[in-house]
């Protein structure tokens, strides 16, 4: 018989597929405190922001975060994710988004408040010859926090140090087991040793060149087949990553043969998504949607190609959004329906 399924307190909100809880390692309490120290009074304002758009009273004239699908291809095929699993309703026969299309974006950005990015949402950033560009670039245009989520399969040391020079602030590696079988069961194609290894190499870097950035967060998505892993996992990257963080799966394909939920999954007790009021999404192919889920591929509200973010921003379907989560409305819309049924509890 199955355990009751775990209930938090979910104000101001819990992220529905993205960290269910964070771990941070050393004196610090949170990943922000740590930046804030380490990046000064410009990150403490963003993050102050931030946190008043969680409690649906503030939006920015502009993001605050932009997800970016730098490409739409990857060197693994893992069970969670819509190149991994055949079925998922979008894809994209564009598979590199432009750069130009970026620095327009990232320029417009930074004229308007733009503090975060992260490269990557659902294909595997190193795997393009440029990547480097587009990190140097947002250091360039001084954005305070530049972020970068990979597989590491093409983590060497050349391309650690390579980031690090460029002015990387956070580097994300998603892993997701602790020993090779429950790893090559959910990663398929990679190598749980050479990713260890190279994240280790990378550590070994940056004490080399006296730095603390860019931050390193491991992750972990739960789910029924590496749940057993997950003290073995925090205990291993305890004292050598900067965070962990401990993500819900969700079930993109919305099939029972796919629903690789863990044995004990939270619990929404009164969940509204404040995605809409902080951040949005640049897909390969210029589309834009005011969430990091998968889901918001089935529905842009606008295309970068066509249209300036901002006025995507401040239009009426990025506004809808924003509207039926402040009043906990968000089952009318069936991405958000979806997105939050596929991956959390009510």
């Amino acid at each position: 018989m199955s355990q009751a399924p775990e209930r938090l307190n979910l104000w101001p909100y819990h992220q529905t597929n993205e960290t269910g809880r964070v771990h941070l390692v050393g004196e610090h309490n949170s990943p922000d405190q740590l930046l804030i120290d380490l990046l000064g009074p410009v990150f403490r304002e963003y993050r102050q922001a931030w946190r008043a758009s969680e409690k649906f009273d503030f939006r920015p004239d502009w993001p605050m975060h932009l997800d970016v699908d730098t490409n739409y291809t990857c060197n693994l095929r893992c069970v969670m994710c819509p190149l991994g699993v055949s079925g998922f309703p979008v894809s994209y026969p564009q598979r590199f988004l432009d750069f130009d299309l970026y620095e327009t974006v990232i320029t417009e950005g930074a004229a308007n408040g733009l503090a975060s990015i992260r490269l990557g949402i659902t294909g595997e950033p190193l795997l393009r010859s440029d990547i480097l560009d587009f990190v140097r670039l947002a250091k360039e245009k001084r954005i305070p926090d530049i972020m970068l989520i990979t597989n590491g399969m093409r983590l060497e040391p050349a391309m650690s140090r390579a980031l690090i020079e460029a002015g990387l602030t956070r580097l994300m590696v998603s892993i997701d087991a602790a020993t090779p079988e429950t790893y090559n069961r959910i990663r398929i194609g990679g190598d749980l040793n050479r990713v260890v290894r190279h994240v280790l190499d990378f550590l070994k870097l940056r004490r080399e060149m006296n730095t603390r950035l860019p931050l390193l967060r491991v992750s972990f998505v739960k789910m029924s087949f590496n749940e057993a892993e997950i003290e073995e996992f925090e205990k291993f990257w305890a004292d050598k990553a900067d965070y962990i963080s401990f993500q819900e799966y969700a079930n993109l394909l919305e099939r029972p043969d796919t629903a690789y939920f863990p044995t004990r999954r939270h619990q929404a007790v009164s969940f509204r998504c404040p995605d809409p009021w902080q951040r949005m999404s640049l897909y390969v192919n210029g589309d834009l949607f005011p969430c990091c889920s998968d889901f918001g591929r089935l529905a842009p509200v606008g295309n970068a190609y066509d249209t300036p973010v901002a006025e995507v921003w401040l239009g009426a379907g990025t506004e809808y959004f924003r509207q039926i989560h402040k009043n906990g409305h968000w089952r009318e819309s069936s991405v958000c329906r979806r997105c939050a049924l596929s991956s959390t509890v009510f």
